[in-house]
């Protein structure tokens, strides 16, 4: 209901009417948000708002608590002098919310501790300082619904269940009464989120730490959620046109998929927008399962942590609160039970899961896999050809209502039957935007593609040679046309990508360019796992960058950690790191939209590899016209092959195609295709391939 229907006076005294009554429960009851800034409260108060708190998690709303504990002069000095001041604020904090804890009953408890676990209830600590050295004695707060009216309270009032036998008095603001009544509410919550964000100079302000709210979750394990948390889902703005619609061939693809009953694959070239477009569905899903008052469990499969984590991180844009299953079972199982089986017992509610594939393939998991038959159920798989293998198809559970899979690449390279099951399990492609789609809609950034000759050495293409033919032995083709490869087969065709990428003359060629014509800021260099000398190949480019040629770069490999991954790429994005360095795991999921030039040193003929890493360097950033893309392709010495004998020519032929299939996806797209086709249909003419 509307604020503007409710009857409120223009102030409130304890001594006609109770505060709770008339004004704090219908405003919670009717409110998506709640700020508040406090000396003083206490459960008593809690209780007695207990229903509008219900109502406001209901209504899918937060409320944000500012609050200031009561301190000895011991303890309010040692947090302000800033000696040993982590040790005793976790020491007095633990302590305020431990009394807190101890003095809620079980069904008070209930509800703040379920309020806390699924974040809508969320606090901080506010510590006065410079001159000040009492409370942060403040009593305002601010009111809003979801029309975006607003109401707020500033008076004498605490939030301490004894209040309302004082003599107190509270004034009332609309943001819709008159000018004067919104200014003043204006005033009081810019006066709230300048504490809130610490930008208050008067006050030192914390966020309790996990171990200090740790007795709320755990309590939340043994009750089940004593409200229905109706989140309100929706599809953030910034995603939106000016008439408040998707890209068209998003909006499509949504629609498609629910055309097919919820099953199919979204095929999505990098940087078109498939986490949105795929949110958006399950957005779309969860407000149709809010409506009917049922209720959903989401699940979804991403290969790495640093995915998971950009996925919660969007989810939650989204309205939702994901439970994040990854970095220890501990932290997350009985957080997912609890969720799903209220869920069960209530017939309401949406729970929506993000795990990594290492979490879904794990023997903890499937404890879980009997929810997906319980109750209405969605499996998302990004990145989905990962889940190809024997393993990963084994783990998908055949009784998931919905399906959808996600990749820009989803047949799997020389695995048909894993590509079939996969499109069997998840459905037809419901959309296929390429990246000349991208491109066209401007989804991605134009770019120019130069390809480079780089010869083998003498000693370099006798080893290739030699594997080539020990290979040629080892693979049988069955009656049906299908390649088998032995183990050893795979151990000597990984042998021999890594001596393509580890080719001398790459090396030469490339550094040859950085002396003629240097590096250009967000610039992003591809290596193999490969070793030059008594280094890896990533240490050793960024090494000679820096000592020989001064170049600010650094290198990102699976060894970096995420949150050193994290402030170098936003060095990165900023300009204070010109170069970064890389090994494969650039290739999925993580976004470095500012790179604008790419040097490819290392490939392979993995399709979904070269893909994911033109697209990495086409995401749309400001100021970014044309992306630049530099490749080295492998040839023999003396490449005229006058000479050369049958067999030579045929290892050549084989492994130019293969090389043929990288610069062709790149070329035909690029800006300068005609220069592409000229140096190499010379090639394709002369040696008939």
């Amino acid at each position: 209901m509307s604020f503007k229907k409710l009857k409120l006076p223009y102030s409130i005294k304890t001594t006609k009417e109770n505060p709770n009554d008339s004004l704090f429960e219908p405003l919670l009851s009717n409110s998506l948000s709640y700020k508040v800034a406090v000396g003083y409260f206490s459960s008593k108060w809690i209780k007695d708002v207990a229903e509008g708190i219900a109502n406001l998690a209901s209504n899918g709303g937060k409320a944000y608590w500012l609050i200031s504990p009561q301190l000895s002069k011991s303890d309010y000095e040692a947090l302000i002098s800033g000696s040993n001041s982590d040790l005793y604020r976790e020491r007095v904090f633990k302590q305020s919310f431990q009394e807190l804890y101890l003095s809620l009953k079980d069904d008070t408890l209930a509800a703040i501790s379920w309020l806390i676990a699924d974040g809508i209830l969320n606090f901080k600590i506010a510590i006065p300082c410079n001159n000040l050295d009492g409370i942060m004695h403040a009593k305002m707060g601010v009111f809003e619904d979801e029309n975006g009216n607003k109401i707020a309270f500033s008076g004498s009032y605490n939030l301490t269940g004894s209040s309302k036998g004082n003599w107190e008095r509270i004034d009332i603001f609309t943001s819709y009464s008159s000018e004067e009544s919104e200014a003043r509410l204006k005033d009081i919550e810019v006066d709230f989120d300048e504490m809130w964000e610490g930008k208050d100079s008067n006050l030192k302000v914390y966020t309790p730490s996990d171990t200090s709210l740790a007795p709320y979750i755990e309590f939340t394990q043994l009750n089940s959620r004593p409200y229905r948390l109706k989140m309100k889902y929706s599809i953030p703005k910034h995603f939106l046109d000016d008439n408040g619609e998707l890209r068209s061939y998003q909006t499509d693809a949504v629609n498609r998929w629910f055309k097919a009953n919820g099953r199919g694959i979204f095929c999505m070239a990098t940087g078109a927008g498939k986490t949105v477009t795929a949110l958006s569905a399950v957005t779309k899903l969860a407000a149709h399962t809010n409506s009917k008052n049922s209720t959903l469990f989401v699940l979804i499969v991403v290969p790495y942590t640093h995915l998971a984590k950009q996925w919660c991180t969007e989810a939650e844009e989204f309205g939702f609160s994901p439970i994040r299953c990854f970095g220890g079972v501990t932290k997350w199982e009985g957080q997912l039970v609890q969720s799903l089986t209220s869920s069960i017992i209530q017939h309401f509610g949406v729970t929506l899961a993000i795990c990594t594939n290492a979490t879904f393939t794990s023997n903890s998991f499937k404890r879980f896999d009997t929810y997906f038959s319980k109750m209405p159920s969605l499996l998302v798989a990004d990145e989905m050809h990962n889940l190809g293998s024997s393993e990963g198809l084994k783990r998908l559970p055949s009784t998931s209502h919905y399906r959808l899979g996600l990749s820009a690449t989803p047949h799997r390279h020389n695995d048909e039957e894993g590509t079939d099951e996969l499109y069997k399990y998840f459905g037809d492609e419901v959309i296929n935007f390429t990246l000349e789609d991208a491109i066209n809609n401007k989804c991605l950034t134009k770019y120019f593609y130069y390809p480079t000759l780089i010869e083998f050495t003498d000693e370099e293409w006798e080893d290739y040679k030699e594997l080539s033919r020990q290979i040629s032995r080892l693979i049988n083709f069955g009656k049906n046309g299908e390649v088998k490869v032995s183990e050893l087969a795979k151990t000597l065709l990984l042998k021999r990508a890594r001596l393509i990428n580890s080719m001398e003359n790459k090396y030469k060629k490339f550094f040859q360019q950085v002396r003629d014509v240097g590096l250009k800021k967000h610039t992003l260099i591809y290596v193999g796992d490969t070793r030059e000398g008594d280094l890896r190949a990533v240490e050793y480019v960024v090494k000679e960058l820096g000592t020989t040629y001064g170049v600010s770069c650094n290198k990102f490999t699976a060894e970096t950690d995420l949150d050193e991954r994290s402030v170098l790429l936003d060095n990165f994005d900023k300009g204070e790191t010109d170069v970064i360095v890389a090994i494969k795991c650039l290739d999925e999921g993580v976004d470095v939209p500012s790179t604008q030039h790419a040097y490819i040193l290392a490939s392979s003929t993995n399709p979904r590899e070269y893909i994911q890493r033109r697209g990495r360097v086409l995401r749309k950033s400001p100021n970014k016209e044309f992306a630049y893309i530099h490749d080295y392709i492998a040839v023999p010495p003396n490449f005229d092959m006058d000479g050369f004998s049958p067999e030579d020519l045929k290892i050549f032929k084989n492994l130019f195609r293969r090389e043929l299939a990288r610069i062709e996806e790149f070329a035909q797209l690029a800006m300068n295709y005609g220069d592409t086709l000229e140096l190499f249909s010379s090639i394709r003419k002369k040696f008939d391939i």
